[in-house]
């Protein structure tokens, strides 16, 4: 079995990845679905997923930038005399 802290530590990374291929997929889909529905294939779904990509993109980022802002798990460690 996995240990429990090694997922727990994981999470952050699993989410973003799946934020990030989860947002293209469903363009595409709605796209897909779209051109279908309006005969207007392959343009929606193009672009649909390029705004899933532009989407997940901004996702990653402010996943990012939210994990520098967070405080450390450990105290600084005084400079060695």
């Amino acid at each position: 079995m996995i240990d429990p802290s090694i997922l727990r530590r994981l999470a952050p990374a699993i989410a973003v990845g799946a934020g990030f291929t989860g947002s293209i997929f469903a363009g595409a889909l709605l796209g897909a679905w779209l051109d279908r529905a309006l005969g207007t294939s392959p343009w929606l779904a193009l672009g649909l997923s390029l705004v899933g990509l532009a989407s997940g993109t901004t996702f990653a980022l402010r996943a990012q930038r939210r994990q520098d802002v967070k405080p450390p798990d450990d105290p600084p460690q005084p400079p060695p005399p």
